[in-house]
């Protein structure tokens, strides 16, 4: 039983608030070695200390460092599209965010403060870690961050930046491979969609429930008794209604070359005036937003279905001829 919830917890990693367990487990498996010595039951002893061995493995790790008055948070997006962040630090993909800590020297605080992001068992795949500043200012706008693969393990990496901090943080991109974590990738986007639709349906039902919050004002506003009825439907288990309606825009990117052409009036001559690099842009930090729900149709008349397909056949329309549109014209595009 020992050896079972020993490895079992010291194969998981803690936040610092919940460092005893693991310190803990840390001790009992030192007794349970000791006592297996003792025994000497050395075929047991060595069967034990491999598995201690490979719980203590970590598939990834990644910690920044920084000094002076100021706090920074670490948000790391796994291939699964889970989010592991100070406000939701264990994710399904098997991500946890460890906090702030502090290093300390002889005692006492040496000012180095860190976060960590660990993942004992994750997916093979591309990690995107965001530094977010919060307050105050790093000494020398600079952090440095260790980002470690397969962390004690035989083919384990290393690799150590001095990053500098922008006006929204900085962005730390790495692969991992040899991840051991051996379920579906496909199974864990399905697991993570589900969650983010649970959380979605729990903020709808705060958004429509917030409605009723006042019911003594309701009286006094235009329309009153609409939407006492509206209250009424919502409390009966009538369906609100939440929309959400993303705006699609082609953003090209890149020097842009302006050329105009003048003929002349007995169309024999052409005189072209060229502006070459007259406009720089460059799409900077990109912002993903899932949109998450089911639509469905409105079945309240003619009038509403006419209204639905006419909006329907007009998004359609419009979404294709955007992207023939910007596919034409060479500009770089973003993708909601």
């Amino acid at each position: 039983t020992l050896k079972w919830a020993t490895i079992g917890v010291i194969g998981q990693a803690w936040p610092e608030n919940q460092q005893f367990v693991r310190d803990t487990a840390l001790r009992l498996a030192q007794t349970t070695v000791d006592r297996l010595a003792s025994a000497g039951d050395q075929k047991a002893l060595d069967d034990y200390q491999s598995q201690l061995a490979n719980a203590l493995k970590r598939d990834c790790l990644v910690r920044i460092t920084w000094t002076g008055d100021a706090d920074l948070d670490l948000v790391v997006e796994e291939p699964t599209g889970t989010i592991c962040s100070i406000h939701d630090p264990r994710t399904i993909a098997g991500g946890i965010n460890l906090g702030d800590s502090f290093s300390v020297a002889g005692g006492g605080n040496s000012g180095i403060f860190s976060e960590t992001y660990v993942c004992p068992v994750g997916f093979d795949g591309a990690y995107r870690a965001k530094i977010q500043p919060v307050w105050g200012k790093v000494t020398a706008n600079k952090v440095t961050v260790d980002v470690y693969t397969n962390f004690n393990s035989p083919n384990a990496t290393h690799e150590r930046q001095q990053v500098e901090l922008g006006k929204d943080g900085a962005i730390i991109n790495f692969e991992l491979t040899n991840g051991r974590r051996e379920q579906p990738l496909a199974a864990a986007h399905v697991a993570a969609a589900a969650v983010r639709q649970e959380k979605l349906g729990r903020a709808m039902l705060n958004e429509q429930l917030s409605s009723m919050a006042d019911p003594g004002a309701i009286p006094v506003r235009p329309g009153a008794a609409e939407q006492n009825r509206r209250n009424r439907l919502l409390a009966a288990g009538a369906r609100g209604a939440i929309g959400f309606q993303p705006v699609i825009e082609v953003l090209p990117e890149g020097t842009q070359f302006s050329v105009t052409a003048v003929v002349s009036a007995d169309r024999r001559y052409v005189r072209f005036t060229n502006l070459p690099g007259s406009t720089f842009s460059t799409i900077g930090d990109v912002t993903t937003f899932t949109f998450a729900g089911a639509g469905a149709p409105n079945n309240n008349g003619g009038g509403d279905n006419g209204g639905n397909n006419g909006g329907n056949n007009g998004g359609n329309n419009g979404g294709n001829n955007g992207g023939n549109n910007g596919g034409n014209n060479g500009g770089g595009g973003v993708a909601f």
